[in-house]
């Protein structure tokens, strides 16, 4: 359901989850084509109004969850792909996935991968949907939606992610429209590699959240993870020194 950008602009798809690094001055951004493709399809990537009241916030990742979101856009090195393969041989008797494939090759690859380490082809119909989407990387835990909770009722946060990386960007949005969950699309340049939370309103980010935003003051940011997010307290932590700023 839902818009899907009809062509990917030019770009490989990339093992790397951040080109970014810590910037020594401030750059703006120039208007270029992925920011007029964005414009064009407001009803993916246009900002949207906050959650509605409290009581609503983020899921703490130890609790039960329904499935799990996997990426696969084809080409991954082998221990990559044998990663995934393991990933859903050790969890497929407890829970459910979702695993978003660019193409049909890729499924029936991953697929036949999967039955090759054991997995029967029962398993694999009961417990595995397959999502044909063209995503620019396998980072899921990066471009995918955050969930969030109110009373039970699930519902999507989508934050702005690599410019570049348009298809990977629009994903959440054409996720809740597939899903039925209301979309929430937060006006900062965040990924959830950069994100935990107790479930109870605190949340950890790192200090990549700032200096990705440094457009906005910390009280501005602060607020914003409040009112997407439901984060009553920030624990700001030191970036690992990868370039990602996780």
């Amino acid at each position: 359901a839902g818009p899907i950008p009809a062509a990917r602009l030019p770009g490989p798809v990339t093992m790397l989850p951040k080109w970014r690094v810590v910037p020594d001055v401030v750059v703006v951004p120039r208007a270029d084509e992925y920011a007029d493709y964005r414009a064009a399809h407001p009803e993916v990537y246009a900002v949207t109004v906050p959650p509605a009241g409290t009581g609503f916030g983020g899921v703490a990742e130890w609790v039960p969850m329904s499935t799990m979101l996997l990426a696969n856009p084809g080409g991954l090195p082998a221990s990559v792909q044998q990663s995934m393969v393991d990933m859903i041989r050790a969890a497929i008797g407890v829970i459910d996935f979702d695993v978003v494939v660019s193409s049909d090759a890729v499924r029936q690859e991953l697929a036949a991968d999967l039955r090759a380490a054991g997995v029967s082809q029962a398993a694999l119909d009961a417990r595995v949907r397959f999502l044909t989407y063209p995503p620019d990387s396998v980072w899921m835990a990066d471009f995918g939606p955050i969930p969030l909770l109110r009373d039970g009722t699930l519902a999507l946060a989508d934050f702005r992610y690599y410019p570049e990386r348009v298809t990977d960007d629009a994903f959440p949005t054409l996720l809740g429209d597939y899903w039925g969950a209301t979309t929430y699309r937060a006006p900062l340049d965040f990924e959830g590699g950069n994100f935990a939370t107790d479930g109870e309103g605190t949340c950890y980010v790192s200090q990549g959240l700032y200096w990705h935003n440094a457009d906005k003051t910390v009280a501005r940011i602060d607020e914003l993870m409040r009112q997407y997010l439901g984060c009553v307290k920030m624990v700001v932590l030191a970036p690992l020194e990868d370039g990602t700023t996780h």
